[in-house]
C-alpha cells in the first residue's frame, strides 16, 4: 500500500478506499477466529504465552504476544 500510495501521490487510506469500492481482494491481517480460540484454550489451560505461540507456529512481536495474552485472558473458561 505505502508503494502504490508513493508512486501515486495518494494517501495509504486512498489506496484501501479504491481497492475496498473496486472489490478487488485485500489481504487481512491477524490471526484467524480458530487459531485465537485454539490460542485461549491452550493458554488457559496453563500454558505460557511463548509455548502457545510456538505449538500454533505464531511469530511475531512481544506486542503481538501481548495482544493474544489480553485476548486469551478475556475468553476464560
Amino acid at each position: 500500500m505505502k508503494d502504490i500510495a508513493a508512486r501515486y501521490g495518494i494517501h495509504r487510506a486512498t489506496v484501501t478506499e479504491i481497492l475496498r469500492r473496486t472489490e478487488v481482494p485485500t489481504r487481512r491481517y491477524g490471526l484467524p477466529e480458530t487459531v485465537r480460540e485454539e490460542f485461549a484454550r491452550l493458554y488457559t489451560q496453563g500454558l505460557g504465552i511463548r509455548a502457545v505461540a510456538n505449538r500454533l507456529g505464531i511469530r511475531g512481536s512481544t506486542r503481538g504476544r501481548r495482544r493474544l495474552r489480553r485476548g486469551a485472558a478475556s475468553a476464560g473458561p
